[in-house]
């Protein structure tokens, strides 16, 4: 049995239209799959960043808390009190270098407000590689429930006693954490309060 040449031709037309159709089905599979691989990757790199941004502030949560408590700073930063009172601060955590820490005064102690995205970076936290940009801003000084209102003058200005009832310090506490060299970037605050008893 014979083909004649034009039903040749046809398979090879329609061959051809086939191929041509499952690569294009390929390419758009292909595409479809490389953006879920970045979009992917990108969640993940946001996860880093958020958990070094938060990490970051819980460790100045705890520097914060330790030195109000010890009234100065660990040895490794400098300070004159012992690493051991400052336990649970991490080994990533680290001051940054330059004038003393402002965190009495804030930045502008006539301030009617402040700007949290452009603080001064007060330290820095590191892990593998993930780190972040730490910052402290004091928003105010309060007498706590039932306690004499004279002690936020007294801390406030140069009255060193504390009133007998005790008092509250207030801080902003500005986290930026970055991950996956610097690829994705996340920022938290958290309002801090910290009692202080006499």
């Amino acid at each position: 049995m014979m083909i004649n040449r034009a039903q040749r031709g046809w398979v090879l037309l329609s061959s051809l239209i086939v191929l041509a159709l499952l690569s294009l089905i390929s390419f758009f599979a292909l595409r479809h799959l490389t953006l879920n691989l970045r979009a992917g990757a990108a969640y993940s790199a946001q996860l880093a960043a958020f958990e070094a941004s938060e990490a970051g502030r819980s460790q100045l949560h705890e520097l914060l808390r330790a030195h109000l408590a010890t009234r100065g700073w660990p040895q490794r930063f400098g300070g004159g009190i012992e690493d051991a009172a400052f336990a649970g601060v991490s080994p990533a955590l680290t001051l940054s270098a330059g004038t003393q820490r402002l965190w009495y005064a804030g930045n502008s102690e006539t301030a009617g407000s402040f700007a949290p995205l452009s603080l001064d970076v007060d330290a820095r936290y590191a892990q593998d590689e993930s780190s972040a940009t730490l910052a402290v801003y004091r928003l105010r000084a309060i007498g706590l429930p039932g306690g004499n209102a004279a002690f936020a003058q007294g801390y406030e200005g140069a009255g060193a006693s504390l009133a007998a009832g005790g008092g509250a310090l207030i801080f902003y506490l500005h986290s930026e954490g970055r991950a996956q060299k610097q690829s994705a970037s996340v920022i938290t605050g958290a309002i801090y309060r910290q009692v202080l008893e006499p």
